[in-house]
């Protein structure tokens, strides 16, 4: 970057480089709008279906629809979830940059264990999907506490920074806590996945007391 000293760790800056800042959240923003498209690849209506079958082959196609409705909202979560951090975040440093970077990364490699529980349904597809969904939530907690002890955020006072924090390791929790059901009972751990969404707004009320 311009005006960087060399051997500096690069800093992206709202104020005097916003533009900077900027654009790295439009990448960021294009990383999570191509993911969430390609969930969509996996779904496919199986070859030889005709008009006669069409209906026994879309209610066959049930567990790819689930799958990629719970893939897309929780990547659409963790989207929201890391505009709330970049929203009073001052600037980025070099840790902050290479976290968001392997945030983004596993972000991009969800539509390929999406893909594997689509079509191998199964203990193993089922734990590495759990295992890349935790991965990603992890990433993105540790983007924010990375960021709280670094003094990178702003206006963030001691029960935001505790209900960002519980709200970022909260979805990672259930998806390892999935991880041994998983292998004695594949089903009921996908099951426990809708706790992501239906615990979220007792979050608020935990973080806020």
């Amino acid at each position: 970057m311009a005006g960087t000293p060399p051997g500096a760790r690069p800093r992206y800056e709202r104020h005097s480089q916003g533009l900077e800042f900027d654009r790295f959240v439009f990448f960021s923003d294009a990383v999570f709008a191509i993911a969430m498209t390609l969930l969509i690849i996996g779904v496919r209506v199986p070859s030889g279906t005709t008009a006669n079958t069409l209906g026994d082959a879309l209610r066959g196609l049930g567990p790819s629809f689930a799958s990629y409705g719970i893939s897309f909202i929780v990547i659409g979560l963790h989207w929201l979830g890391y505009h709330r951090q970049v929203h009073v975040m001052d600037h980025l440093d070099g840790g902050a940059l290479f976290i968001t970077l392997l945030f983004l990364m596993s972000v991009a490699f969800l539509p390929f264990p999406t893909l594997l529980l689509n079509n191998d349904f199964g203990p193993v597809a089922v734990i590495f999907y759990a295992a890349s969904m935790a991965v990603t939530g992890l990433l993105l907690a540790a983007l924010w506490l990375y960021a709280g002890r670094r003094g990178l955020l702003r206006d963030v006072d001691a029960r935001l920074d505790r209900y960002n924090t519980v709200r970022a390791l909260y979805a990672p929790l259930i998806f390892l806590l999935s991880i041994p059901v998983a292998v004695a009972a594949p089903t009921a751990a996908t099951y426990m996945w809708i706790l992501v969404f239906v615990g979220r707004p007792i979050l608020r009320r935990v973080a806020y007391r």
